[in-house]
């Protein structure tokens, strides 16, 4: 029996919009808003490049979806994160835009990184641009973030490495508004900015190890004895801290390799580099290991609900010897990735800066750490600085990953003639939720199912309309807790717990969502959105699957699989409960279920052109189609017919 969900007769009602409503959505096919307009003002600045525009006498694929068989669609997201755009797979290419600000824009740079300041001639290396080979990498956006990261709390705690990012941080950050210094200790290791307009600050925290660490070392880093490391204690400067930062960027690594003493529970456990010593050599990399691993258990066991980012270690480029023994950096231009590809780091998820500054040798103050170095002898022995950047340098682009890492979980928008704000709040389970990526970005999902995400529910009180629409996250692999006890798992083959099937776990979180809104004083109009289908054909996302169609399908066409199934076994009992509920309550509970018209439109998808012109260079190039998502402009505009029909009804 063909099933006619969206053919319902409507009453034509006219809305009366009340200036001051607040409208939010939350959940993870979020990319429904609206078309862009002059009269909209974004509190988060638009940073798209524009498209050329297709020939006009492109004709549409010709298809004869009349003798198409039906289509189960049973394909789920995949479990390595493969549908986003590895942004370390690229180069170097030559930019004429030049650095966005200079040793005389930004007077925070210290002098050991001022490169121009210090008499370094050529400029060439602030003209290269990082450039992903299957997507493009927006520049900062020092605006949009500082917009984005209003009243939010910054710290970076590590190394000078960790220092001579946060400068360049900052510098970007000026350009749009200098930042006012609030505090800095007697060696300006520690400091703390603040933006006034946007109630931004920004802290630097010196902590090498990141644990307690004793330091017998002068100004020019010459040691008077060994360092005494305690790996199983964090350092204090920065846990005191901890819970006052929303953001908080960790990393660490290059003082590992010093010679030092090792203890645990203030006892000598051992050593590195300690010749001449009767203590066991463990090597470095025991001791980084044990002190990350008990950063993350810091982490995890803290109350306070920060994004935390782990950026990697860095190279540094001396040739001819090291930082004592004269070596030097003297390249200008960025190397060849063949060249030091085998010296590659493994890429991590986070802050991966490793591969994008390995083959920049040139971007290393060198010997214009010092001013002017040769300016009296020009065959003059200075040390080179082969391990730091020169400001503005290749280490600005760090700051490009760093955005594209932070800067879409929550956006808000403003249409000031009309008072309206409407908001996107990314919480793509509705609940608690951490997952742990490895090098190959599996990952392993812990999921609190009794347990609401507050990223949302500390703001549902300001909201009049609140969209929900979740269900496609819960069928990647993941751990449950209940009570903070493992309830059981989904798709965890090889571990010692049940699996409970991810139905189970997503009724949990529908029925604990509509609890919620039920109990609350707050008198919104809540409005639950059904899952969505995608459309793959000949494959999953992950191993090929396509969806090559150029009209929509007829009815009857397409079938639900069984994962679209059991999403809507869950969604539509549970909000039925909740409607019968809701009208008890005097709540305003709305449903909007996209399913079936989107169920027929497989031609709506990005596909292949969720990149830039796949198809220019290779007619017959291979590349990930993206056929979850939709097109914009699209089918996915007629959702908000919908949408303002139940509104208007309202």
């Amino acid at each position: 029996m063909k099933q006619n969900w969206w053919r319902s007769a409507y009453k034509q009602n006219h809305l009366v919009f009340k200036l001051g409503i607040s409208i939010l959505f939350v959940g993870f096919g979020f990319r429904l808003l609206f078309s862009q307009s002059p009269s909209v003002i974004p509190d988060v600045s638009d940073n798209n490049t524009d498209t050329p525009v297709a020939e006009k006498n492109v004709k549409p694929i010709p298809l004869d979806v009349s003798e198409s068989p039906k289509i189960e669609l049973n394909h789920i997201r995949p479990k390595d994160g493969s549908e986003k755009c590895d942004i370390l797979d690229g180069e170097w290419v030559p930019y004429s835009g030049g650095a966005p600000y200079t040793n005389n824009t930004c007077r925070w740079i210290e002098s050991h990184q001022n490169c121009m300041g210090n008499g370094r001639p050529d400029t060439g290396y602030i003209n290269w641009r990082w450039s992903p080979k299957s997507c493009e990498l927006p520049r900062f956006d020092a605006k949009k973030f500082l917009e984005t990261m209003r009243d939010k709390s910054w710290a970076f705690v590590g190394d000078s490495i960790t220092r001579n990012h946060l400068q360049s941080f900052i510098c970007l950050l000026s350009e749009v508004e200098d930042a006012v210094e609030l505090f800095h200790d007697k060696d300006y290791k520690n400091r703390k900015w603040q933006f006034p307009s946007y109630n931004l600050t920004v802290s630097v925290i010196w902590s090498p190890f990141l644990a307690k660490a004793d330091i017998f070392e002068d100004i020019d880093g010459v040691s008077s004895s060994e360092i005494e490391l305690h790996i199983d204690i964090l350092d204090k400067t920065w846990t005191e801290q901890f819970h006052t930062w929303d953001y908080v960027l960790f990393s660490s690594g290059k003082w590992f390799i010093k010679t030092a003493i090792y203890f645990e529970e203030n006892t000598i456990l051992g050593c590195h580099g300690c010749e001449g010593k009767n203590f066991t050599d463990l090597g470095f990399n025991f001791a980084y290991r044990k002190i990350v691993k008990n950063l993350y258990d810091f982490i995890m066991n803290s109350n306070k609900q920060s994004t935390i980012i782990f950026r990697t270690s860095t190279p540094d480029h001396f040739e001819n010897g090291s930082w004592s023994t004269g070596g030097t950096c003297d390249r200008r231009v960025p190397a060849k990735e063949e060249a030091q590809a085998s010296e590659k780091g493994k890429k991590l998820k986070l802050l991966d800066v490793m591969p994008l500054s390995l083959v920049r040798p040139d971007g290393h103050p060198g010997p214009y750490r010092h001013f002017y170095p040769f300016a009296k002898d020009k065959k003059a022995k200075v040390q080179y600085d082969c391990l730091h950047w020169c400001l503005p340098g290749p280490i600005d682009q760090w700051n490009d990953l760093l955005m594209k890492l932070v800067d879409y979980k929550i956006q808000k928008w403003h249409f000031p003639s009309y008072n309206l704000t409407v908001s996107v709040i990314w919480s793509p389970f509705l609940v608690k939720a951490e997952t742990f990526e490895d090098k190959n970005q599996s990952s392993e999902i812990q999921l609190h199912v009794d347990v609401l995400d507050k990223i949302w529910t500390q703001q549902f009180d300001t909201w009049d309309y609140v969209l929900f629409s979740s269900g496609k996250w819960f069928v990647r692999t993941a751990i449950y807790y209940e009570n903070n006890t493992i309830l059981g798992c989904h798709g965890c083959e090889g571990k010692n717990y049940t699996d409970l099937g991810f139905n189970i776990a997503y009724q949990k979180v529908v029925k604990n969502l509509f609890d919620f809104i039920m109990n609350s004083n707050k008198q919104s109009t809540i409005i639950f959105r059904t899952s969505t289908p995608d459309h793959f054909e000949n494959g999953p996302w992950s191993s090929g699957g396509t969806c090559d169609r150029r009209v929509p399908a007829k009815e009857g066409e397409f079938e639900l699989g069984i994962f679209n199934r059991i999403l809507r076994e869950v969604e539509l009992p549970e909000f039925a409960k909740a409607k019968a509920r809701a009208s008890e309550k005097g709540k305003k509970l709305k449903l909007l279920d996209v399913m079936p018209l989107s169920l027929v439109r497989p031609d709506g998808h990005p596909g292949a052109y969720r990149y830039f012109y796949p198809f220019a260079k290779d007619k017959k190039a291979k590349v990930q189609y993206d056929c979850l998502h939709w097109c914009l402009p699209g089918p996915i505009d007629q959702w908000n017919d919908l949408l303002l029909k139940l509104v208007v009804d309202d």
